[in-house]
């Protein structure tokens, strides 16, 4: 097991020591990797109709996405490449499986400029369309 070492001042060391309070504790920074998590709405997660790899997909989104609350939805900026790769699929399968998570309400794709990618929209509940 890989052991990660957060580096702290002298002046932090001695407080931790006496058991008092470290100032701003939220600015120290660790070595360790963001962890990068998915939220499935359960309408979505627990819906039959719904391949398995839409809903995966849908998860995969959010892992990008900003912010993680749902209520807000989400936005995601990656490639259809980077999806891709991650459900183990070509790219055609994939963009054919957000063409489906778009028509049934789950997502909206929306256009930017020529030479950038395309906005995700994640929405927690389906939107009629």
């Amino acid at each position: 097991m890989e052991v990660h070492k957060i580096k702290i001042s002298e002046e932090k060391k001695e407080l931790l020591r006496k058991g008092r309070n470290i100032p701003n504790r939220r600015r120290l920074k660790s070595d360790q990797p963001e962890i990068k998590y998915g939220i499935i709405p359960e309408g979505l997660l627990r819906n039959p109709s719904v391949p398995f790899e839409e809903r995966l997909l849908f998860g995969i989104i959010h892992s990008y996405a900003k912010p993680k609350e749902l209520k807000k939805i989400p936005r995601a900026y990656q490639k259809i490449e980077t999806y891709a790769e991650c459900l183990g699929r070509h790219r055609t399968t994939t963009a054919r499986r957000l063409r489906n998570l778009h028509e049934r309400g789950w997502i909206t794709v929306r256009r930017r400029y020529a030479g950038m990618t395309n906005m995700i929209l994640l929405h927690p509940t389906k939107v009629r369309r």
